[in-house]
């Protein structure tokens, strides 16, 4: 007898071409192309968006790129109303998620230079130097009259004038900066991109959970009422068979269908089916889902490690660890240390931008590290002030004489 499979589907090469970043142009368009089909910003914004652990491990590597915010002008002011640290924290996620810095640069008629966050999924780089912006890529309502052209940011600004909008407003410049290499060429490839499909098993392992809990069959027990045969591929008035009402009632026992006030479903209550004789009683087939579950728990931990560490953050931060690692100071020092020194390329960057604009002050960030070791023997032999420094407080104050306390 052969089973009919239902429900399979071979996955198509074009699922996973991202896989392999392609060079290419559209002449066309006057475009460098991002990605196979022009959308790879807007699959890579969904893809994070449907993991947990990818969306945890940026945020946790970005919150080591802010640090402390810079060490010295963190108050300048990047725009009106907005200091220097308030566009970091803006930034900083998006240079994690996408390996780019993106801004949009305005001018003030005295030549003050004034910043702001771009969205740098919306950003096409133009074989002129230029971009394309359209708020509108990757969604089914696109429309290529929406987009404008921008003009690329220079330090002496000699592109100003040179775009105008739709109401003939003079468009300001956009300073788009990544680290091109082999990888990424055209545009900027996030490290973590080459896990994809660590982060799409990830997604599958979430969904595959959620299906078993809602579309699994419980009930606490079956009563098969047998009597006269029921006609049962005769329509009622309604146009429903036997079948057809079977199918239904069943449906009700798992979590596809709900109360709409209480939320809950008829799961685990008494069947109640009917058959024209004993050999006409339903048989339910089950299958031993226990080995399935426990495999699932441990996948999805195992692949979330893996999530982690394709990011650059050691695991233990996001709490994959036993217990007693979790409470060994020395072991969360290390990875905290690991990832505050991981995280300088991303600062480095920033601080590039930053003093492309401002090249007249000082830019530098300053080091994450929230957990620090010290051995019992040295901790003993530091001064009150030497402590005290370690957690970011300013030296006691000897209110006799005015000088910081040394003991």
């Amino acid at each position: 007898m052969k089973a009919n499979v239902t429900g399979w589907r071979k996955p198509t090469l074009g699922e996973f071409l991202n896989k392999f970043i392609p060079r290419r142009t559209n002449k066309g368009e006057g475009v460098y192309m991002y990605g196979v089909n022009n959308k790879l910003p807007q699959e890579i914004i969904q893809l994070s968006a449907t993991s947990a652990d990818l969306l945890k491990s940026l945020r946790k590597r970005s919150e080591y790129v802010v640090a402390n915010g810079f060490i010295d002008n963190g108050d300048f002011q990047v725009d009106e109303g907005v200091t220097a640290n308030d566009l970091l924290r803006e930034i900083a996620f998006q240079r994690c998620l996408f390996g780019s810095v993106d801004l949009y640069i305005k001018r003030t008629g005295k030549g003050r230079i004034m910043a702001e966050p771009t969205a740098h999924e919306l950003i096409r780089r133009r074989l002129d130097g230029d971009f394309d912006i359209n708020p509108k890529w990757g969604q089914s309502d696109f429309k290529k009259s929406d987009t404008l052209k921008y003009p690329a940011f220079t330090p002496d600004g000699k592109n100003i004038g040179k775009y105008r909008d739709r109401d003939g407003n003079i468009l300001g410049e956009i300073l788009y900066y990544w680290r091109k290499d082999a990888i990424s060429f055209h545009y900027p490839i996030p490290d973590w991109f080459a896990g994809e499909m660590d982060v799409r098993t990830s997604a599958e392992l979430s969904s595959m959970d959620l299906e078993m809990a809602v579309n699994s069959f419980m009930t606490s027990g079956v009563l098969t009422l047998i009597g006269d045969d029921a006609e049962l591929e005769k329509e009622d008035d309604n146009g429903y068979t036997y079948f057809d009402h079977v199918k239904r009632l069943l449906a009700s026992f798992t979590g596809g269908t709900k109360d709409e006030l209480s939320g809950l479903s008829d799961r685990m209550r008494m069947l109640l089916l009917t058959a024209p004789n004993k050999d006409s009683v339903p048989v339910l087939q089950t299958f031993p889902v226990d080995k399935i579950i426990q495999g699932s728990i441990e996948k999805r931990e195992a692949i979330g490690r893996l999530i982690a560490m394709n990011t650059g953050v050691n695991p233990v931060l996001l709490g994959y660890d036993a217990a007693t690692t979790l409470g060994n100071t020395q072991a969360l020092a290390n990875a905290s240390q690991e990832l505050a020194n991981s995280v300088v390329t991303e600062q480095e960057d920033i601080c590039r931008v930053f003093g492309m604009l401002w090249p007249d002050v000082e830019w530098k960030l300053s080091r994450f590290s929230p957990i620090t070791y010290i051995p019992d023997r040295l901790y003993d032999d530091m001064t009150q002030d030497e402590r005290r420094q370690l957690i970011g407080l300013q030296p006691l104050q000897n209110e006799r004489t005015g000088n910081a306390a040394n003991q």
